[in-house]
């Protein structure tokens, strides 16, 4: 009676041999290689914290909101991000000097910086390829803001509510805006009816937010505004 050979039994690796092993062809797969950040809520995270984020030179996606203990002094390590196309900086501790830092970001597509009231002058006209841009809540920015905004030609979202030193004249600038599909005027209390006159030349607009906005003269000229917008080609 013939008995079957067995083949020889392989040796037994160590298990720090095998983790080796079964992760070698994982290396691309490393901090280095992300695309998508969210920090959003890590309030403790500091401008020295943000430093080690400069390493992740692929990241597109990259979101601070809350990180209330970000100030311009850390965007200039998110700067050297020049693969970034999102930026959320909502409620972080940031000025005119870092939008200055911003505006050498040239692939900024989406720039969120609701809540940052510390911003006066919010001057982004070098940023050309901005499609998105909330300001919401930052209360000290007036008319003069918006005439950089009205360079942006690409621009499609764009965010102001509570921004309530606005006024009508703001407004004039909006209308520049021709690609712009969504503006929110939330709580923008010194604006009138009056005003929204020129927002008739914005044929593309399909979401506008008014609520809260209450100065209306009675003239009606609120009406023919809309009667306007939804009359035309």
């Amino acid at each position: 009676m013939f008995r079957t050979q067995m083949p020889p039994k392989a040796p037994r690796r160590s298990p720090a041999k095998r983790m080796r092993s079964g992760c070698s062809h994982r290396r691309h797969y490393t901090v280095a290689s992300l695309q998508y950040l969210d920090l959003g809520g890590c309030d403790r995270i500091t401008d020295r914290g943000i430093l080690s984020v400069v390493k992740v030179q692929h990241l597109q996606h990259l979101e601070l909101s809350g990180c209330e203990k970000i100030t311009d002094v850390g965007l200039m390590s998110v700067a050297a991000l020049q693969r970034l196309q999102y930026l959320d900086l909502s409620c972080c501790s940031i000025t005119n000097a870092g939008l200055v830092t911003i505006a050498t970001m040239k692939g900024i597509r989406h720039l969120d910086l609701g809540g940052c009231d510390h911003i006066t002058d919010a001057n982004v006209a070098a940023l050309h390829q901005l499609q998105y841009l909330d300001l919401g809540s930052c209360n000290m920015i007036t008319n003069a803001s918006l005439v950089h905004v009205a360079t942006l030609q690409q621009l499609r979202y764009l965010d102001l509510r509570e921004c309530n030193k606005l006024t009508d004249v703001g407004l004039l600038c909006i209308a520049a805006l021709r690609q712009l599909h969504h503006l929110d005027l939330c709580c923008c209390d010194q604006i009138t009816d009056l005003g929204l006159v020129s927002l008739a030349a914005l044929q593309q607009l399909r979401h506008l937010e008014l609520s809260w906005c209450n100065k209306d003269h009675g003239c009606g000229t609120r009406e023919r505004c809309f009667a306007a917008a939804a009359n035309s080609p």
